[in-house]
């Protein structure tokens, strides 16, 4: 194996154990292709460099795989080790395809629940909580409720204890 591979093999190496601690995956670039795979295709328009980024990608794997199990591969080149640096370095600095597609989602997700968009309803429903899910209004009476039934039950039960 020449430099320039073991140079790649290296900074994929890099890269994958990159992707799978952020996806908590056992399988790191192939678990971020299939992220990109699963995005909602109306978002892609919205994120710049979608479809090279993931064809690069997949590239990439391939130049791995031919590394790794072709004896003798010579057919990675120095933009193939920059182009995974510099990948790499995006996914480091939260640039890369999914950080920018969660990015997208949540301004939508925002977009939706602005109290422009929802009125006075939208900022008494707890608009400083994000990223925490609202508790359920049955849930809040379910649980008085039976907090109310135990405080009835244990007052009942020393009014009626017997005298020892």
């Amino acid at each position: 194996m020449q430099k320039l591979e073991q140079d790649f093999f290296e900074e994929y190496k890099r890269l994958d154990a990159l992707c799978r601690d952020l996806l908590s995956a056992e399988r790191g670039v192939s678990a971020y292709l299939e992220e990109m795979e699963a995005a909602p295709n109306a978002l892609w328009p919205q994120l710049p460099g979608w479809k090279d980024d993931y064809y690069a990608l997949k590239h990439l794997r391939w130049v791995r795989n031919q590394i790794a199990h072709e004896p003798g591969f010579a057919g990675c080149t120095p933009e193939d080790l920059q182009t995974l640096a510099a990948f790499t370095r995006r996914v480091l600095g939260q640039q890369d395809p999914l950080a920018l597609l969660y990015r997208a989602g949540q301004a939508q997700a925002a977009g939706r629940k602005s109290p422009q968009a929802g009125g006075r309803h939208a900022r008494a429903a707890g608009g400083g909580r994000q990223g925490r899910p609202q508790p359920h209004p049955w849930r809040t009476l379910a649980c008085a409720g039976v907090l109310l039934a135990l405080f009835a039950f244990l007052l009942l039960y020393l009014l009626f204890l017997p005298p020892q």
